[in-house]
């Protein structure tokens, strides 16, 4: 439980920094939630590592929605699969931005997946 206490306050610091700096309009922020994408292995032999990373923030984000929020605004995690190969990991994170209309992209497994959708969500100015 303190491992995900201490996870709960840095994402906590994290996101009230970034509202504090008048992202509270950004894509994905509302006057009641925020909501993060990610793109993650969630079925196939690596499933494990994805949805453990998924359990984690999903911990996380109800500790701090229990204690109120950030700026009173509940979090929300959006997760898709993408089997961890890159070009499905590319689609996943597009559809993220462009559909889901994340704010920011969370919780990524693995160095492929990662370095393939990064440009993306730097390109869209998304943390």
């Amino acid at each position: 439980m303190r491992q995900t206490w201490l996870g709960g306050i840095a994402i906590s610091a994290m996101v009230a920094g970034l509202v504090a700096a008048g992202l509270a309009l950004a894509q994905g922020v509302a006057a009641d939630k925020i909501v993060f994408g990610q793109a993650a292995v969630l079925t196939g032999p690596a499933a494990a590592l994805g949805i453990n990373m998924r359990d984690g923030i999903q911990a996380a984000f109800a500790e701090i929605n229990q204690a109120g929020g950030v700026g009173g605004r509940k979090l929300e995690l959006v997760s898709v699969d993408d089997g961890y190969e890159p070009t499905k990991s590319i689609e996943a994170v597009k559809k993220l931005l462009s559909e889901d209309k994340v704010f920011a992209i969370a919780g990524a497994v693995g160095t492929p997946t990662s370095a393939a959708t990064q440009p993306i969500a730097n390109g869209a100015g998304v943390p």
